[in-house]
């Protein structure tokens, strides 16, 4: 039986699809397969999907009933011998989780990865100060400084594959909230060097960086973080990578493949572009960095409070005055309910004025009219049930008294006769 491995490698992986294919090309079943061998017919499965090891002697035997000649066997199981060589990264098996052993062989072999990060930068990109920042704060349970500093050295060597000859094309599209998120813990020294070696990595032929500013909207991206690995060799389909807190899952279903694709181009068509983002990095301020809140425009200044409000007064009047125009003009005035008047007051004193005369000179409305007028003036005695006397009235609108008869009225001048002097004569 072949012996289980904590994660295939990537040559695993390609030999196992290549087994398959000379199978199938054969004619073969896996329950054939598995008599030529004497095993069950899930080993051969788990051989062609390289959930174990790949033996040499099974290798050999399988080659052989598959109808392969010599020369490509012998190429093959040399392939094999390599696969199953451990990889670098299997001196960290002791801080190396099993679902990410599969993620740094699929990086060393990928020929293009895309990445979106919504919260961090990502680990190709991290100085050594950053990067025990980040998994310091994200240690889950009883973990020991040692290890902390194993999984950093992990990381730093990781980062060999973006300066080997051959490197990957890496295409990055970060959230704006990973420039301003400073890692717990840490001074702007540590924050201003990461930026540093991100405009550094921005230079590279085959690096992309892009920022997802904030001014911008959400995008399709935002549920989480995830990966997209293209190979160069036929083997092996594009994959797609994606991590929870305990794990992470590893997708190479043609759908789920395009619909991640699809994201990826929408967000990258969405944010910034590569030169905006070297502006962006280049100028981002250090009040961003101390974890202050900045403006967006370092360059941009707010306008001043008093120019404001000098603005805003000079708005008022203009609109007040393209008011009062339309208001003369008949025009353009706004409709008003019109105001009950209170006291028809004379504007020289307190006495009053006829509200006919009010209305000749301009000051009341037209339309209202005599009857609304003295309805509208204030009462000195209290409004009593019944019909109204003629002292309900002010003053001025009662109704004259009735003049006397001619023989009872008085006269300022005294009754005079003939034989009497005029009085009003003799001075």
């Amino acid at each position: 039986m072949s012996e289980p491995r904590s994660a295939p490698t990537v040559g695993q992986v390609v030999l196992g699809k290549r087994l398959q294919d000379l199978r199938e090309r054969a004619g073969l079943k896996r329950e054939e397969a598995a008599r030529v061998l004497h095993v069950a017919p899930a080993t051969i499965r788990r051989m062609e999907t390289a959930e174990v090891a790949l033996k040499i002697p099974y290798v050999q035997l399988l080659l052989q009933a598959y109808g392969v000649d010599r020369d490509e066997a012998a190429g093959f199981v040399q392939l094999a011998e390599e696969a199953n060589r451990p990889g670098w990264w299997q001196r960290f098996h002791d801080v190396l989780p099993t679902w990410f052993s599969m993620y740094v062989s699929l990086e060393g072999a990928a020929g293009l990865i895309r990445a979106y990060e919504p919260h961090f930068v990502p680990g190709l990109l991290q100085t050594e100060d950053y990067a025990r920042a980040v998994l310091r704060a994200g240690a889950v349970g009883r973990v020991s400084p040692e290890d902390i500093e194993r999984h950093v050295a992990l990381r730093m060597e990781r980062q060999a594959l973006l300066s080997r000859l051959d490197p990957p094309k890496f295409w990055v599209i970060m959230d704006e909230t990973v420039l301003r998120r400073r890692p717990p813990g840490t001074g702007p020294a540590v924050m201003r060097a990461q930026l540093d070696r991100l405009v550094e990595a921005a230079e590279l032929p085959h690096v992309t960086l892009q920022v997802a500013e904030f001014a911008t909207g959400h995008h399709p991206g935002t549920y989480g973080p995830f990966v997209l690995f293209r190979f160069a060799v036929p083997e092996l389909p594009d994959m797609v990578y994606s991590e929870y807190l305990t794990g992470a899952v590893y997708l190479d279903a043609r759908p789920e493949v395009a619909s991640h694709l699809e994201v990826m181009d929408r967000m990258a068509a969405q944010a910034a572009t590569a030169q905006r983002t070297k502006e962006i990095l280049r100028a981002f301020p250090q009040g961003a960095v101390n974890g202050s809140h900045i403006q967006r425009h370092a360059r941009h200044r707010p306008r001043r409070r008093g120019v404001a409000q000098a603005v805003e007064r000079r708005q008022r009047r203009q609109l007040h005055r393209g008011h009062e125009a339309g208001r003369r003009q008949g025009r353009g005035a706004p409709v008003r309910r019109p105001r009950r008047p209170r006291a028809h007051l004379h504007p020289r004193g307190d006495r009053r004025v006829h509200p006919g005369r009010q209305v000749r000179a301009g000051r009341l409305p037209a339309h209202l009219t005599r009857r609304h007028m003295l309805s509208t003036a204030p009462r000195s005695t209290p409004r009593r049930h019944g019909p109204p006397r003629a002292t309900d009235r002010p003053a001025h609108h009662r109704p004259a008294a009735p003049r006397p008869a001619a023989d009872t009225v008085r006269s300022p001048r005294p009754t005079l006769t003939t034989s009497d002097p005029d009085p009003w004569s003799s001075r």
